[in-house]
């Protein structure tokens, strides 16, 4: 505790100041008592947490952010996943997108926090607001399956998360894409349309892609996989682990174009 006159720092339940020999009140002991209760109370992750973040630039917001969300990350894989939320949802608080996303799977799952689907879809969508592609593409798998919307699928909503996240470079959305092209849902039917949408998700190393491109070529159901110059590309090889940074260029160019005339066929199909 400490002198409110001359800030002196004083020993606890000190009554007068002993530099300027002013009256410690009663009340001003109790506060500083009541204080000290609240802080012994916390548990240690929570002291841990305990960080004041008001003053913190964006860097060192940035910094603090990616610090909680690996110590969430660490303990989650120990199994501890009410203290792994804690951390993720302290992270996000900060403005990590990819702990907002943790944060809205936890609550998803029920994992560390209650099981409730709203709570978790908001919490997505702020991380998809920030670029999450993940988190896009876990927004288009609720709608697909009608999560959100009673157990209705709502496929229009689920295609255009799907499209988003496909744009950002995400193999899982682009494989999905292509299935909803092939059953024909909220898009027209076209097998053509799939396979393209198969084979760029290959190209990124997704296992179900290469899956289905090899059981057609297998069947030679589609010309379009017979006459390829490019070998299908192996699940267990290096392209299944492409980095972000070497993905960049392929992210853009044929992928958006499509996007753009999928999307221009629909706003067409409305208006016309």
């Amino acid at each position: 505790m400490f002198c409110h006159i001359c800030g002196t720092e004083l020993k606890d339940n000190t009554k007068f100041c002993t530099n300027c020999g002013t009256k410690i009140e009663e009340d001003e002991i109790e506060i500083e008592e009541n204080k000290l209760d609240s802080r012994t109370k916390l548990s240690l992750p929570e002291r841990e947490m305990a960080v004041d973040t008001g003053h913190m630039d964006e860097k060192e917001r940035k910094k603090q952010s990616e610090e909680f969300y690996q110590k969430g990350d660490e303990v989650f894989e120990q199994g501890d996943y009410k203290e792994a939320f804690q951390w993720f949802r302290r992270a996000a608080d900060l403005g990590n997108a990819v702990a907002m996303e943790a944060v809205g799977c936890s609550y998803l799952m029920g994992f560390g926090s209650e099981h409730n689907i709203q709570e978790g879809f908001i919490w997505l969508k702020k991380a998809a607001d920030l670029g999450n592609d993940n988190a896009m593409l876990t927004i288009g798998r609720l709608y697909e399956r009608g999560t959100l919307t009673d157990g209705k699928p709502y496929y229009r909503a689920a295609i255009d998360w799907y499209l988003q996240a496909a744009c950002m470079g995400n193999a899982q959305a682009m494989y999905h894409v292509g299935q909803m092209c092939e059953k024909g849902q909220s898009v027209e039917k076209d097998d053509e349309t799939a396979v393209v949408w198969y084979k760029r998700a290959a190209e990124f190393g997704n296992a179900e892609a290469i899956q289905e491109l090899k059981k057609r070529e297998n069947k030679n159901d589609n010309s379009v996989l017979s006459n390829s110059s490019n070998p299908l590309p192996d699940s267990s090889s290096n392209q299944a682990h492409v980095s972000h940074s070497e993905q960049d260029d392929s992210r853009n160019g044929v992928g958006c174009l499509i996007i753009i005339i999928m999307l221009l066929g629909w706003f067409l199909s409305i208006f016309l």
